[in-house]
């Protein structure tokens, strides 16, 4: 089996910082050339901090430096995520 091509986590098409991710209906060239998607991005930040009020909500910084909130909206508002989502951890947004 051949081995896939790696990805560049420098790469802003593929990994782009929280400001210049699609908005929930945009659809762009660069991920969707026609019906078949090419390629897909993925945000990844870092948690600074966790707490839980209603659901569990995470303040989460990017690679420029952008801090902003991610809050879980599950059936269990979260909780099975909680364990997870410690300072300095990687979050993963698809």
């Amino acid at each position: 089996m051949a081995l896939l091509p790696t990805s560049d986590l420098n790469n802003p098409d593929t990994f782009p910082s929280f400001s210049n991710l699609p908005a929930e209906y945009e659809i762009r060239d660069t991920y969707l050339p026609s019906a078949n998607p090419r390629k897909h991005w993925c945000f990844l930040g870092r948690v600074v901090s966790s707490g839980v009020l209603v659901r569990l909500a995470l303040d989460v910084e990017d690679k420029e430096g952008h801090k902003f909130l991610v809050a879980f909206h599950t059936d269990d508002r979260g909780a099975a995520f909680q364990g997870l989502c410690n300072a300095g951890s990687t979050i993963a947004v698809t």
